[in-house]
């Protein structure tokens, strides 16, 4: 896994509490702007993966998504880099921490 964040962004903790309203909120968002990538069940096996170098990351990745704090997730969420897009604007800072919620249940509930 290449891509890191720095270490103080690493540290930040998420602030919305994984539940079963957080993963419903963050679903709308996760199919409309993360699914065609990464696929509808979070294995990076989206449409456009075949196209993208590097691949997506694959959310149902135990051993990563355990790897990664939320504030790892989130910083990427937010900054984005090379294919992956910065949601910074387009998506609220409570809609990312909802989203790092989402990311972190197909690994869960693989």
């Amino acid at each position: 896994m290449g891509w890191k964040a720095p270490a103080k962004e690493r540290k930040v903790q998420n602030p919305i509490p994984s539940s079963p309203v957080s993963l419903s909120r963050a679903q709308k968002n996760y199919v409309d702007k993360c699914a065609y990538c990464h696929g509808v069940r979070g294995d990076g096996n989206g449409e456009m993966a075949k196209a993208l170098d590097p691949h997506p990351s694959n959310f149902t990745d135990r051993h990563m998504m355990k790897e990664m704090t939320d504030g790892e997730i989130f910083w990427k969420i937010t900054t984005g880099k090379g294919a992956m897009p910065s949601y910074q604007n387009e998506l609220t800072e409570k809609e990312r921490w909802d989203l790092v919620n989402f990311l972190k249940f197909f690994a869960e509930y693989k």
